[in-house]
């Protein structure tokens, strides 16, 4: 349902799954400064306390605003 709202604007990821419609592994730093070109958007993260506060941290380190980081797991 998301990828029909967002279309090419959304990143889905896996840890724990190897499934080919989605990118597999951990987000950090690097993924963000590879798959994420504009850091003046919107960024919705879900997942575990430890894993939304380690990528809130990277987007913002990148140039995110904290403003613009909604995040879900805490």
């Amino acid at each position: 349902e998301l990828r029909d709202i967002l279309g090419d604007h959304v990143i889905f990821t896996l840890t724990r799954e190897n499934h080919p419609d989605y990118y597999y592994g951990y987000i950090d730093e690097a993924f963000l400064k590879e798959h994420v070109k504009d850091l003046n958007k919107q960024f919705y993260v879900c997942g575990t306390p430890e894993m939304t506060d380690e990528v809130s941290k990277a987007l913002e380190k990148l140039g995110a605003s904290p403003e613009s980081v909604i995040f879900e797991g805490k």
